[in-house]
Order: C-alpha cells, then sequence, then structure tokens
C-alpha cells in the first residue's frame, strides 16, 4: 500500500466529488455542451461505481494497491487526456441501458408505487395512532409542562392514573 485508506478516501472525495463537482458548474455556467456532456457522462459512471464500490471495498480491499487502483480509475473517468468515461459509456453502458431501458422503467414505475403506497400506510398509521391516543398524548404533554423546575427528567407532579383517565376520556 503506497498511500494509506484513509487519505485515499480523502483524495477520492477531492478527485471523485469535489474537483469533479467545480468543473460540472463551470461546464453549466458556460453552456458548453461538449463539456457538459462529458460531466454528465462522468456522474452517470461515478453514480454506477458508487453501487458496486461498497461490494468491493468487502471484498477484495485487502488486494495489493486496491485503494490506489480505485483513484485511479476515478481520475481517469474525467482526465481529457483519458476520455475513460466517454470510451466506457459510449462502448458499454450505452448498449447495454438501451437493452435493457423498457424493463429499468417498468421496476422503477412499480417500485415508486409500491414506495408510495408504504408512505401513504405509514401516514395513515400515524395519524390513526395520534386521532386514537391524543388525549394522553396531550395530558402527557400538560403533565410535562405542570413540572416543577430542577425535578427529575421523566417526573411528573400527577399520577399515573390520572394520565390512564385521560386516556379513557
Amino acid at each position: 500500500m503506497i498511500i494509506s485508506a484513509p487519505i485515499c478516501r480523502v483524495l477520492m472525495v477531492v478527485l471523485g466529488c469535489a474537483f469533479p463537482a467545480y468543473m460540472t458548474h463551470k461546464a453549466v455556467s458556460a453552456g458548453n455542451n461538449q463539456q457538459l456532456r462529458h460531466w454528465c457522462i462522468y456522474w452517470l459512471l461515478m453514480g454506477f461505481f458508487m453501487c458496486v464500490e461498497w461490494l468491493a471495498d468487502l471484498s477484495i480491499f485487502w488486494l495489493p494497491l486496491y485503494y490506489e487502483a480505485k483513484l485511479l480509475f476515478v481520475v481517469a473517468l474525467w482526465h481529457p487526456r483519458t476520455h475513460a468515461a466517454i470510451t466506457l459509456y459510449d462502448n458499454y453502458v450505452l448498449p447495454l441501458l438501451r437493452q435493457h431501458e423498457a424493463t429499468i422503467d417498468r421496476h422503477l414505475s412499480e417500485t415508486r408505487a409500491r414506495v408510495a403506497d408504504a408512505v401513504t400506510s405509514q401516514v395513515n398509521a400515524a395519524q390513526g395512532y395520534v386521532n386514537n391516543n391524543a388525549g394522553a398524548i396531550l395530558q402527557g404533554l400538560r403533565t410535562f409542562s405542570e413540572q416543577k423546575p430542577g425535578a427529575a427528567p421523566g417526573s411528573f407532579s400527577g399520577s399515573f392514573t390520572d394520565l390512564n383517565h385521560a386516556k379513557s376520556q
């Protein structure tokens, strides 16, 4: 290991995210379509890379120069002399995405619907809980607000029977 793993991680953030983010900003600000395409492709490939990176970090981190190879790969993606991002995209990623685009879109649509249903269900359950227990919640808040200054946290001046009585009402 030439560079320690923590230093490689810092360099990955700087060279893999901070610098490309700034260069993306420059391309957007200048309205340079060629540079904008380059940086969009970089971020697409970086997204794919980040999806599989965690698995590689768990399984092959022990290989010599693993962290340095990751860093070199990320720099090669954006470096103007290598054009690695555009080459990988045009030759491998674009054909793969075109081949499976309909399936991916269908799965994304189904997943969006399932997530929306799950969120709606959880929100409705939370609303039902609040509606069914509003009296007890308000009683607990009232009791908490009536605590004497300096009282131990969690202690209150009322009794648990008062709280149960409010819950039953």
